[in-house]
C-alpha cells in the first residue's frame, strides 16, 4: 500500500507491506510539486508518481516530471516525462485500468496561459487519416508500464465535473475534420 500526501508544502511518501497494519517512515520527495491522486505500481514493483512540477517546471524543460522507487520510497529518481507539465491549479492522473494498461489524465498546457489568451501549443493526437493537434484535458494509455503511450484521445466532452470513457473509446481513432 502507497500513502502519499502534502505536509507544510513537501510531497511525502509512506508506505506499507503489510495492508497498513504499520507504515514506513515518511520520505521527503525532493521534487516540488504535487501528484494527482495516486501511486502506481508496475508489474516490476517500481512505484511511480507523475508530479504537477510548477516550481521545478524549467529544470525538467516544461515537461511532467515523472518520480521512480525502486525501494518503496527509500530512494527516489526524477526524470522529465513524455507529457508538458500542468500548473498548480490542475492535476494529473494515474491510474490502473481493470484491463491491466495505465491511464494517465492530463492537460496538453498550463491552465494560467490558456486563461490569459495566450492558447495553447497542444499535443498531437492521431485521427483517422493522419494526426491533428488538440488542447485541454486528454488521456493516454500505456500497455508496457508507462514506458510510451500509444493511444491518446483529447477529451472534448464533459459536464465539468464527470468524464467518462472506457479503454475501448481511447483506443478508437476519432474523425476530426481538417482545418481550412
Amino acid at each position: 500500500m502507497h500513502l502519499s500526501f502534502i505536509h507544510n508544502g513537501q510531497s511525502i511518501c509512506r508506505t506499507s507491506t503489510n495492508n497498513g497494519a504499520t507504515w514506513s517512515p515518511a520520505t521527503p520527495l525532493p521534487v516540488s510539486g504535487e501528484w494527482g491522486n495516486s501511486i502506481i505500481r508496475t508489474r516490476e514493483g517500481v512505484l511511480v508518481i507523475s508530479l504537477d512540477g510548477v516550481e521545478d517546471r524549467e529544470r525538467f524543460g516544461f515537461r511532467m516530471p515523472v518520480s521512480h522507487t525502486r525501494d518503496l520510497g527509500e530512494t527516489w529518481q526524477y526524470e522529465a516525462g513524455e507529457f508538458p507539465v500542468v500548473s498548480s491549479t490542475q492535476r494529473p492522473v494515474l491510474l490502473r485500468l481493470k484491463e491491466g494498461p495505465i491511464l494517465l489524465c492530463s492537460f496538453t498546457d498550463q491552465a494560467r496561459d490558456l486563461k490569459k489568451g495566450l492558447g495553447g501549443r497542444g499535443l498531437t493526437f492521431r485521427r483517422e487519416g493522419g494526426e491533428f493537434t488538440g488542447v485541454g484535458l486528454f488521456a493516454a494509455v500505456s500497455y508496457d508500464e508507462g514506458q510510451t503511450w500509444p493511444d491518446r484521445r483529447l477529451h472534448l466532452l464533459t459536464s465539468s465535473k464527470h468524464y467518462t470513457f472506457n479503454l475501448a473509446w481511447l483506443k478508437q481513432l476519432p474523425v476530426v475534420p481538417d482545418r481550412h
